[in-house]
């Protein structure tokens, strides 16, 4: 089950990549940025109590692994674009 859920979002991922490319990055990217600043603001309120503030160190280390991830997989986009033939890019534009 969890290789079907994996394989769904997976080809999920690469529909939204072909059909949004660069605005989908901006997108997950934004929203990663986000999560991790108000995972900054959050912490002096965690400080409060020891198990909030491992959550939140927690957390934000996801996020940014999940950033990088995404930066990742954007320059893998990139350089399968540069790799494709021009007159293939040009037919992928019009598809």
């Amino acid at each position: 089950m969890i290789m079907n859920l994996a394989r769904a979002a997976y080809r999920l991922d690469e529909w939204l990549q072909e059909k949004f490319g660069r605005p989908y990055n901006l997108f997950l990217g934004i929203g990663l940025v986000l999560g991790i600043i108000h995972q900054v603001q959050s912490v002096p309120k965690d400080l409060a109590s020891p198990s909030g503030l491992v959550g939140t160190v927690l957390i934000g280390a996801m996020d940014v692994a999940l950033l990088i991830n995404q930066g990742g997989q954007f320059f893998q986009h990139v350089e399968r674009r540069r790799a494709m033939p021009r007159r293939e890019r040009r037919r992928d534009k019009a598809s």
